[in-house]
């Protein structure tokens, strides 16, 4: 995963950390699963448009009945929504956010996918 996301689950206690992701995005759409699939899926990564849209459906569904997909589709793309303030007007925003991503550019992923190596690391030569 990338640097400053984490997911973890001990004695029954779900704890999930994504930097840049809103708390109710969080909270309310991601899983210990979703994570899961992010770091072993082996497939063909899907296009970016179809991803984008896919997650523009599922967060106009949870909006309607309150619950997430229960599809197996996956994309690692959520809607992040925040108020903002222009000249005094306050403004809803929506944007679609890569909340999941294995690709850590800070180290070096191992084999299994579990472990990793900081750059520069002696054992990489």
């Amino acid at each position: 995963m990338r640097a400053k996301s984490y997911a973890y689950n001990l004695a029954g206690v779900e704890k999930i950390k994504s930097k840049g992701i809103r708390y109710h995005v969080i909270k309310n759409h991601l899983t210990m699963s979703d994570h899961k699939k992010c770091l072993f899926w082996n497939g063909i990564p899907p296009e970016t448009n179809e991803t984008r849209n896919l997650a523009v459906e599922q967060s106009k569904q949870f909006e309607l009945t309150g619950f997430t997909s229960t599809t197996n589709q996956y994309t690692p793309f959520r809607i992040n929504k925040s108020l903002r303030s222009f000249k005094h007007e306050i403004k809803t925003i929506s944007s679609v956010k890569l909340a999941l991503n294995r690709c850590d550019d800070k180290r070096i992923v191992c084999e299994d996918q579990i472990h990793t190596i900081a750059h520069g690391h002696y054992l990489i030569q």
